[in-house]
Protein backbone atom coordinates (compact mmCIF):
# COMPACT_ATOMS: atom_id res chain seq x y z
CA UNK A 1 0.00 0.00 0.00
CA UNK A 2 2.99 2.35 0.73
CA UNK A 3 4.19 2.03 -2.79
CA UNK A 4 0.77 2.86 -4.05
CA UNK A 5 -0.33 5.87 -1.56
CA UNK A 6 1.09 9.13 -3.15
CA UNK A 7 2.47 7.39 -6.12
CA UNK A 8 1.08 9.58 -8.99
CA UNK A 9 1.32 13.01 -9.02
CA UNK A 10 -1.97 15.89 -8.99
CA UNK A 11 -0.93 15.89 -13.47
CA UNK A 12 -1.05 12.25 -13.79
CA UNK A 13 -3.47 10.85 -16.60
CA UNK A 14 -4.39 8.24 -14.18
CA UNK A 15 -5.29 10.80 -11.95
CA UNK A 16 -7.56 12.92 -14.24
CA UNK A 17 -9.14 10.10 -15.50
CA UNK A 18 -10.41 8.83 -12.14
CA UNK A 19 -11.19 12.23 -11.13
CA UNK A 20 -13.29 13.18 -13.91
CA UNK A 21 -14.78 9.94 -13.80
CA UNK A 22 -15.79 10.95 -9.65
CA UNK A 23 -17.13 14.36 -11.21
CA UNK A 24 -19.18 13.11 -13.56
CA UNK A 25 -21.09 10.88 -11.09
CA UNK A 26 -20.96 12.89 -8.42
CA UNK A 27 -22.84 15.73 -10.13
CA UNK A 28 -25.21 12.73 -11.31
CA UNK A 29 -26.19 12.42 -7.24
CA UNK A 30 -26.38 16.25 -7.05
CA UNK A 31 -28.85 16.68 -9.35
CA UNK A 32 -30.68 13.66 -9.25
CA UNK A 33 -33.16 15.58 -6.77
CA UNK A 34 -33.74 17.79 -9.89
CA UNK A 35 -37.23 15.72 -10.37
CA UNK A 36 -38.06 16.36 -7.15
CA UNK A 37 -38.10 19.90 -6.91
CA UNK A 38 -39.80 20.28 -10.28
CA UNK A 39 -42.86 18.78 -8.60
CA UNK A 40 -42.57 21.45 -5.93
CA UNK A 41 -42.57 24.31 -8.00
CA UNK A 42 -45.54 22.51 -10.20
CA UNK A 43 -47.71 22.08 -6.98
CA UNK A 44 -46.45 25.16 -5.39
CA UNK A 45 -45.49 23.52 -2.25
CA UNK A 46 -42.94 21.26 -0.85
CA UNK A 47 -45.59 18.83 0.60
CA UNK A 48 -43.59 16.25 2.79
CA UNK A 49 -40.21 16.37 1.95
CA UNK A 50 -37.31 17.11 4.12
CA UNK A 51 -34.66 19.79 3.63
CA UNK A 52 -32.29 18.32 5.76
CA UNK A 53 -30.55 16.26 2.92
CA UNK A 54 -30.03 19.95 0.99
CA UNK A 55 -28.52 21.85 4.22
CA UNK A 56 -26.15 19.46 5.02
CA UNK A 57 -24.70 19.56 1.73
CA UNK A 58 -24.47 22.77 1.22
CA UNK A 59 -22.55 22.42 4.34
CA UNK A 60 -20.20 19.54 2.86
CA UNK A 61 -19.56 21.31 -0.35
CA UNK A 62 -18.65 24.56 1.17
CA UNK A 63 -15.89 22.50 3.24
CA UNK A 64 -14.92 20.76 0.18
CA UNK A 65 -14.62 24.59 -1.43
CA UNK A 66 -12.53 26.01 0.93
CA UNK A 67 -10.30 22.42 1.13
CA UNK A 68 -9.55 22.91 -2.67
CA UNK A 69 -8.89 26.49 -2.99
CA UNK A 70 -6.50 26.33 0.59
CA UNK A 71 -4.59 22.79 -0.87
CA UNK A 72 -2.69 22.88 -4.01
CA UNK A 73 -3.34 20.55 -6.73
CA UNK A 74 -6.81 20.12 -5.38
CA UNK A 75 -8.60 21.05 -8.37
CA UNK A 76 -10.97 19.27 -9.03
CA UNK A 77 -12.30 18.01 -5.37
CA UNK A 78 -12.90 22.05 -5.77
CA UNK A 79 -14.47 22.25 -8.91
CA UNK A 80 -16.89 19.13 -8.28
CA UNK A 81 -18.27 20.90 -5.12
CA UNK A 82 -18.12 24.16 -6.80
CA UNK A 83 -20.74 22.80 -9.22
CA UNK A 84 -22.45 20.60 -6.99
CA UNK A 85 -22.93 23.05 -4.41
CA UNK A 86 -24.49 25.46 -6.93
CA UNK A 87 -27.57 23.13 -7.20
CA UNK A 88 -27.72 22.16 -3.60
CA UNK A 89 -27.84 26.20 -2.96
CA UNK A 90 -30.77 26.43 -5.41
CA UNK A 91 -32.63 23.62 -4.11
CA UNK A 92 -32.45 25.09 -0.62
CA UNK A 93 -33.39 28.45 -2.00
CA UNK A 94 -36.53 26.60 -3.86
CA UNK A 95 -37.69 24.96 -0.43
CA UNK A 96 -37.73 27.99 1.45
CA UNK A 97 -39.47 29.69 -1.35
CA UNK A 98 -42.20 27.01 -1.24
CA UNK A 99 -42.47 26.29 1.99
CA UNK A 100 -44.58 28.21 5.29
CA UNK A 101 -45.10 27.59 8.72
CA UNK A 102 -43.56 25.21 10.49
CA UNK A 103 -40.91 23.74 7.96
CA UNK A 104 -39.68 27.16 6.65
CA UNK A 105 -39.20 28.11 10.38
CA UNK A 106 -37.31 24.61 10.81
CA UNK A 107 -35.31 25.34 7.31
CA UNK A 108 -34.32 28.57 8.15
CA UNK A 109 -32.78 27.64 11.47
CA UNK A 110 -31.05 25.14 9.96
CA UNK A 111 -29.26 27.20 7.35
CA UNK A 112 -28.44 29.60 10.65
CA UNK A 113 -26.64 26.91 12.08
CA UNK A 114 -24.70 25.65 9.02
CA UNK A 115 -23.55 29.40 8.88
CA UNK A 116 -22.72 29.90 12.52
CA UNK A 117 -20.84 26.23 11.91
CA UNK A 118 -18.72 26.74 8.60
CA UNK A 119 -17.55 30.34 10.06
CA UNK A 120 -16.66 28.48 13.34
CA UNK A 121 -14.66 26.08 11.31
CA UNK A 122 -13.63 28.23 8.28
CA UNK A 123 -12.23 31.16 11.13
CA UNK A 124 -10.36 28.48 13.29
CA UNK A 125 -8.78 26.70 10.47
CA UNK A 126 -7.35 30.37 8.98
CA UNK A 127 -6.79 32.05 12.12
CA UNK A 128 -5.32 29.54 14.77
CA UNK A 129 -2.33 27.38 14.12
CA UNK A 130 -3.09 23.89 15.30
CA UNK A 131 -0.79 21.00 15.59
CA UNK A 132 -2.76 19.16 13.50
CA UNK A 133 -0.97 18.14 10.27
CA UNK A 134 -1.25 15.68 7.43
CA UNK A 135 1.30 14.44 5.23
CA UNK A 136 1.83 17.68 2.56
CA UNK A 137 -0.70 19.56 3.94
CA UNK A 138 -0.50 22.53 6.43
CA UNK A 139 -2.66 22.64 9.53
CA UNK A 140 -5.66 24.75 7.67
CA UNK A 141 -6.00 22.42 4.52
CA UNK A 142 -5.98 19.39 7.49
CA UNK A 143 -8.75 20.49 9.48
CA UNK A 144 -11.06 21.81 6.04
CA UNK A 145 -10.34 18.42 4.68
CA UNK A 146 -11.10 16.11 8.21
CA UNK A 147 -13.98 18.28 8.92
CA UNK A 148 -15.23 18.13 5.22
CA UNK A 149 -14.39 14.06 5.67
CA UNK A 150 -16.52 13.79 9.03
CA UNK A 151 -19.91 15.37 7.75
CA UNK A 152 -19.16 13.45 4.38
CA UNK A 153 -19.10 10.13 6.04
CA UNK A 154 -22.53 10.28 8.11
CA UNK A 155 -24.01 11.68 4.91
CA UNK A 156 -22.72 8.31 3.29
CA UNK A 157 -24.06 6.32 6.46
CA UNK A 158 -27.93 7.62 5.40
CA UNK A 159 -28.95 5.23 3.53
CA UNK A 160 -28.64 2.85 6.29
CA UNK A 161 -32.05 3.73 7.33
CA UNK A 162 -33.25 2.42 4.12
CA UNK A 163 -31.33 -0.56 4.19
CA UNK A 164 -33.08 -1.16 7.62
CA UNK A 165 -36.58 -0.76 6.07
CA UNK A 166 -35.80 -3.50 3.11
CA UNK A 167 -34.38 -6.07 5.97
CA UNK A 168 -37.87 -5.35 7.48
CA UNK A 169 -40.07 -5.54 4.74
CA UNK A 170 -37.97 -8.06 2.61
CA UNK A 171 -38.52 -5.59 -0.16
CA UNK A 172 -36.54 -3.61 -1.98
CA UNK A 173 -38.83 -1.17 -3.50
CA UNK A 174 -37.26 1.37 -1.59
CA UNK A 175 -33.64 0.84 -2.37
CA UNK A 176 -33.92 1.52 -6.62
CA UNK A 177 -30.47 -0.58 -8.08
CA UNK A 178 -29.15 2.63 -10.50
CA UNK A 179 -29.05 4.98 -7.42
CA UNK A 180 -26.78 2.32 -5.37
CA UNK A 181 -24.54 1.24 -7.89
CA UNK A 182 -24.19 4.95 -8.90
CA UNK A 183 -22.85 6.02 -5.36
CA UNK A 184 -21.22 3.13 -4.77
CA UNK A 185 -19.12 3.96 -8.54
CA UNK A 186 -18.36 7.42 -7.96
CA UNK A 187 -17.00 6.58 -4.46
CA UNK A 188 -14.44 3.51 -6.03
CA UNK A 189 -13.40 6.16 -8.38
CA UNK A 190 -12.68 8.90 -5.50
CA UNK A 191 -11.15 5.95 -3.71
CA UNK A 192 -8.71 5.51 -6.02
CA UNK A 193 -7.97 9.10 -6.87
CA UNK A 194 -7.40 9.70 -2.99
CA UNK A 195 -4.37 6.88 -3.54
CA UNK A 196 -2.84 8.04 -6.11
CA UNK A 197 -2.36 11.65 -4.61
CA UNK A 198 -2.15 10.52 -1.39
CA UNK A 199 -5.17 12.35 0.32
CA UNK A 200 -5.95 11.37 3.60
CA UNK A 201 -9.18 13.75 3.50
CA UNK A 202 -10.93 12.26 0.78
CA UNK A 203 -10.34 9.07 1.04
CA UNK A 204 -11.42 8.64 4.60
CA UNK A 205 -15.15 9.28 3.18
CA UNK A 206 -15.31 7.48 0.38
CA UNK A 207 -13.59 4.43 1.34
CA UNK A 208 -16.84 4.66 3.81
CA UNK A 209 -18.88 5.06 1.53
CA UNK A 210 -17.41 1.94 -0.81
CA UNK A 211 -17.79 -0.39 2.20
CA UNK A 212 -21.67 1.06 2.53
CA UNK A 213 -21.84 0.40 -1.18
CA UNK A 214 -21.05 -3.13 -1.30
CA UNK A 215 -23.07 -3.66 2.11
CA UNK A 216 -26.75 -2.51 0.31
CA UNK A 217 -25.93 -4.46 -3.09
CA UNK A 218 -25.73 -7.42 -1.25
CA UNK A 219 -28.82 -6.64 1.13
CA UNK A 220 -30.37 -5.43 -2.59
CA UNK A 221 -29.55 -8.86 -4.11
CA UNK A 222 -30.44 -10.71 -0.67
CA UNK A 223 -34.28 -9.66 -0.57
CA UNK A 224 -34.29 -8.78 -4.62
CA UNK A 225 -37.69 -11.38 -5.79
CA UNK A 226 -39.45 -10.64 -9.10
CA UNK A 227 -42.69 -9.68 -6.39
CA UNK A 228 -40.03 -7.56 -4.16
CA UNK A 229 -39.20 -5.42 -7.07
CA UNK A 230 -42.64 -4.85 -8.98
CA UNK A 231 -44.42 -4.22 -5.80
CA UNK A 232 -46.11 -0.53 -5.83
CA UNK A 233 -45.65 1.91 -3.74
CA UNK A 234 -48.28 2.54 -1.10
CA UNK A 235 -48.95 6.20 -2.67
CA UNK A 236 -49.77 4.66 -6.26
CA UNK A 237 -52.43 2.07 -4.73
CA UNK A 238 -55.53 3.23 -6.21
CA UNK A 239 -58.56 2.06 -5.42
CA UNK A 240 -60.73 -0.85 -7.49
CA UNK A 241 -63.55 0.33 -9.38
CA UNK A 242 -67.08 0.71 -7.22
CA UNK A 243 -70.09 -1.04 -8.36
CA UNK A 244 -73.33 0.81 -7.87
CA UNK A 245 -73.95 -0.99 -4.46
CA UNK A 246 -70.09 0.22 -3.32
CA UNK A 247 -71.32 3.80 -4.24
CA UNK A 248 -73.58 3.51 -1.32
CA UNK A 249 -70.86 3.51 1.35
CA UNK A 250 -71.53 5.76 4.07
CA UNK A 251 -69.43 8.89 3.90
CA UNK A 252 -67.36 8.03 7.48
CA UNK A 253 -66.34 4.74 5.65
CA UNK A 254 -64.98 6.91 2.34
CA UNK A 255 -63.63 9.41 4.72
CA UNK A 256 -61.61 6.56 6.91
CA UNK A 257 -60.49 5.67 3.16
CA UNK A 258 -59.30 8.94 1.93
CA UNK A 259 -57.46 9.02 5.51
CA UNK A 260 -55.50 5.77 5.52
CA UNK A 261 -53.80 6.80 1.35
CA UNK A 262 -52.84 10.09 2.80
CA UNK A 263 -51.17 8.89 5.68
CA UNK A 264 -49.58 5.83 3.53
CA UNK A 265 -48.52 9.16 0.68
CA UNK A 266 -46.66 10.67 3.58
CA UNK A 267 -44.87 7.57 4.83
CA UNK A 268 -43.41 7.31 1.00
CA UNK A 269 -42.33 11.13 1.02
CA UNK A 270 -40.48 10.16 4.05
CA UNK A 271 -38.66 7.08 3.18
CA UNK A 272 -37.81 8.15 -0.19
CA UNK A 273 -36.12 11.54 1.21
CA UNK A 274 -33.91 9.12 4.45
CA UNK A 275 -32.61 7.78 0.34
CA UNK A 276 -30.67 10.89 0.04
CA UNK A 277 -27.32 10.67 1.87
CA UNK A 278 -23.71 11.54 0.39
CA UNK A 279 -20.31 11.54 0.18
CA UNK A 280 -16.83 13.76 0.47
CA UNK A 281 -18.19 13.56 -3.36
CA UNK A 282 -21.54 13.23 -4.45
CA UNK A 283 -23.88 11.18 -2.14
CA UNK A 284 -26.63 13.27 -2.56
CA UNK A 285 -29.40 11.82 -3.92
CA UNK A 286 -32.94 12.42 -2.79
CA UNK A 287 -35.92 11.16 -4.91
CA UNK A 288 -35.76 7.40 -4.62
CA UNK A 289 -36.88 6.74 -7.92
CA UNK A 290 -34.41 8.83 -9.51
CA UNK A 291 -30.51 8.61 -9.78
CA UNK A 292 -28.55 11.79 -5.22
CA UNK A 293 -26.03 11.68 -1.19
CA UNK A 294 -24.76 13.87 -1.63
CA UNK A 295 -21.07 16.19 -2.03
CA UNK A 296 -19.00 13.72 -3.82
CA UNK A 297 -15.58 12.80 -3.62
Amino acid sequence: MNAIWGSRCATSPFVEIFAWLGFVGAQLLFYSPTTTFRKIIKNQSVAGYDHTPYVVSVATCTLWVAYGLRTPGRFMPFLTNAVGGFAEINFVIIYLFYSSGKQRRSCQCDVVVTIVFLTIIIAIALLIPLPLKLKGEDSTSSLLGLSAACVNTFMYAAPLNIARTVIQTKSVQWMPLPLTLGGLICSLCWTVYAVLVGDVSVFIPNTAGDFLGFTQLIIYFTYHSPQSSSYKLPSSNLPEPQSNEDRTTPLLQQEEGDDHHEEDDNTSRRIQQQRRGGGANGHSSDDATTINNTDIL
